[in-house]
């Protein structure tokens, strides 16, 4: 039963230089530590010491799989929501922020989801970030319960509700103590956070937020702190009974706000989302009994605070139904996500290439219909990737900078904004696939040769798979391993080898390829240093429960191991939207703009099938195989679209840098440089 931690923080290791006319002392960094194995947030007077766990993604990961856990809901160190700084400044620093969780979540898609956060200082610029949050991929925001002492209520937050409504942006909520002497500094994280997350729920039941925006995505940090025990005696003064039994005639009832409300607090609070880190069992039953099983969340303020070992240890033990506890676990954190809860499955083909057929299905020929290949489709949603596939196909091997706002006028073509399109210059460069370089007040860019190493080895991968198989010689490559849960992540890692390399599992512990990747995989064995393992060739492949397949007949293997079925439906699917593609190139019915978004789109399809594609011999396939239709598509349009793209890319290249625009050109698929016709 898979298991996500929704209350889980992280931070930059490094915020980069301070904005221009910033105040250094406003601006957070991350510095060396008292030991090797601890740096310092710097964040104003806060001296924070921070284990590599807060901001190392595979410290992060090998402690999650330590924990048993399968994935975490990413949100930023409470510390980063500085409302106190200017609306500007905030918005600076919130970016840096958001555009390293979605580099995170970009990494590692299975294992990490995130929030951003906003400057809600100024409630204005806060909100408009909200369109760029989802754009870096995000899934909504973290704020704290007050906004610099400003209630969640307060009317200026109004377009933020509305608008986080609007775009269905999940908001988690994090108790945020205020200044106050009410109670000693040590207890400020304890029954400060308490109360002041209580508050921060109460102003949203109270406050008439909850009313006025029913369809808002929340869940609170810590269950709310006090504010579910509290809940009843509002639940008294709204309806002036006991046990949740209907309210009072309305003239028997206060007519003063929020009590004269048409739905009572219960009701109200039970549409959002609980945390369950109370730390007692006793309280968790409280929690599912008020709101319901379906409301509650794993959430561990990890790693500010020690997880329970295992996680989820103390709801394992308390006598939930299956389902109810496959809800918390996991489901309950989509559902306030909202999106599909994703299965954790070892098929090779886990998810459809893309969503082609919501565009096939409604396709016309009309003039002023919207065609397919209008839509960037998904790659538009990861501009760091999408830049990358731009400069790979039109900018290919030079090594002449770009002015930068080229780049960003190349990338609104797919819809990307200023913001997002600055924020994957800026993620590209600290991951040292760009460099950047000033001539005046312009900025350049490049491509850094470590870059130009990936472009030029997935090209090669890219352009030569699905070509004439080699023949099969009859035996298969096996791995066999058995590798405790303490070592998850190595296992994890050893898994995703085998995928690439083309092995899929046979049965449990038992991975299986027809090509002779013996060899690679002991290297991978010893690179991961795993000695529970090992690799062999075999002509004949054991069943569980005694016999074997492959002495005999060996069509019955492959579907076994590999999802063919889910893998030719994608194949037919690309087929027929590059099949239509195709057509309307040869009819001169495209146009530059259009080429330029169709040839990327295609791309962006055709590099998904090698890593789903086992390319199994044409002995194991079945018949009628759609792999070479689907290679002969990708290859006619990749080549036919590469003039009318390149055109376009000329032209917004000309509008920042007349003498650069000539330079671009494109590639066909056999990696042959070619010009185009201006």
């Amino acid at each position: 039963m898979p298991i996500i931690d929704t209350h889980a923080h992280i931070f930059p290791g490094d915020f980069g230089p301070p904005p221009g006319g910033c105040d250094p002392a406003s601006w957070p960094s991350v510095e060396p530590g008292p030991d090797p194995d601890t740096s310092l947030l710097v964040n104003g007077p806060m001296r924070f010491p921070a284990k590599k766990i807060w901001f190392d993604a595979e410290a992060r990961l090998e402690a999650s799989a330590a924990s048993g856990l399968d994935a975490e809901l990413l949100s930023p160190f409470p510390a980063l929501l500085n409302y106190r700084v200017p609306g500007p400044l905030g918005r600076d620093l919130c970016r840096v922020t958001n555009e390293y969780i979605a580099g995170l979540v970009d990494a590692y898609p299975d294992r990490f989801y995130g929030l951003g956060t906003i400057p809600l200082q100024d409630p204005d610029l806060g909100t408009a970030e909200l369109t760029e949050i989802a754009k870096l991929g995000l899934l909504g925001v973290e704020i704290a319960s007050n906004i610099n002492g400003v209630s969640l209520h307060d009317p200026s937050l109004d377009g933020f509700w509305a608008e986080a409504q609007r775009l269905g942006t999940a908001v988690f909520v994090h108790g945020m103590p205020v200044p106050s002497d009410r109670v000693p500094g040590a207890a400020a994280a304890t029954f400060g956070v308490g109360a002041e997350a209580s508050l921060g729920a109460a102003s949203i039941i109270a406050g008439g937020v909850a009313e006025k925006y029913p369809d808002l995505k929340i869940s609170f940090s810590h269950a709310g702190g006090g504010f579910p025990m509290i809940l009843t005696r509002a639940q008294w003064f709204w309806g002036r009974t006991w046990n949740e039994e209907p309210p009072l005639p309305e003239s028997e009832r206060p007519e003063a706000a929020p009590w004269f409300a048409e739905h009572g607090p219960i009701e109200l609070a039970r549409r959002f989302y609980y945390d369950s880190l109370v730390f007692d069992r006793r309280a968790i039953r409280y929690l599912a009994d008020m709101f319901g099983t379906d409301r509650l969340l794993v959430g561990s303020d990890y790693p500010a605070m020690h997880r329970e070992q295992p996680i989820a240890k103390t709801l394992r033990s308390m006598g939930l139904s299956e389902a109810e506890l496959d809800d918390v676990l996991w489901n309950n954190c989509f559902r306030f996500l909202g999106i599909d809860s994703p299965k954790l499955s070892s098929s090779i083909v886990g998810v459809t290439v893309s969503s082609l057929t919501s565009y096939l299905d409604s396709l016309e020929d009309d003039d002023g219909v919207s065609q397919p290949w209008t839509s960037p489709g998904p790659v538009a949603q990861r501009p760091p990737r999408l830049l990358l596939t731009l400069l790979g196909d039109y900018w290919w091997q030079r090594t002449e900078p770009l002015p930068s706002a080229a780049i960003v006028a190349l990338l609104a073509e797919f819809g990307v904004s200023d913001s997002a399109a600055r924020a994957a210059l800026s993620r590209l460069t600290r991951n040292g696939l760009l460099v950047t370089s000033r001539s005046g007040r312009r900025t350049f860019v490049q491509l850094s040769a470590r870059a130009a190493d990936v472009l030029n080895d997935g090209a090669r991968r890219i352009f030569t798979f699905g070509e004439t198989p080699a023949p099969w010689d009859g035996m298969w490559s096996l791995v066999a391993f058995s590798i405790p849960e303490q070592y998850r992540s190595a296992r994890d890692e050893l898994r995703k080898a085998l995928r690439w390399l083309g092995f899929a599992p046979l049965y449990d512990g038992l991975w299986v390829s027809p090509r002779d990747h013996a060899g690679d995989v002991i290297s991978q064995l010893n690179d991961l240093g795993i000695a529970t393992a090992t690799a062999f060739r075999a002509t004949a492949l054991p069943l569980p429960g005694g016999g074997a397949i492959g002495a005999g007949p060996v069509s019955d293997i492959p579907a076994r191991a590999w999802d063919l079925d889910g893998l030719r439906a994608a194949y037919q699917e690309f087929v027929e939207f590059a099949g239509l593609l195709r057509d309307q190139t040869e009819a001169g019915r495209i146009s530059t703009s259009d080429a330029l978004i169709a040839r990327t789109r295609v791309m962006n399809e055709w590099r998904a099938f090698p890593a789903l594609d086992p390319d199994l011999p044409d002995e194991l396939l079945p018949p009628a195989w759609p792999r070479a239709s689907a290679r002969e598509q990708f290859i006619a349009c990749y080549d036919l679209l590469g003039p009318l793209a390149t055109r376009r890319v000329r032209q917004i290249i000309a509008r920042y840098s007349p003498e650069l625009a000539g330079r671009a050109a494109y590639h066909n698929t056999e990696l042959t440089m070619s010009d185009a016709t201006d």
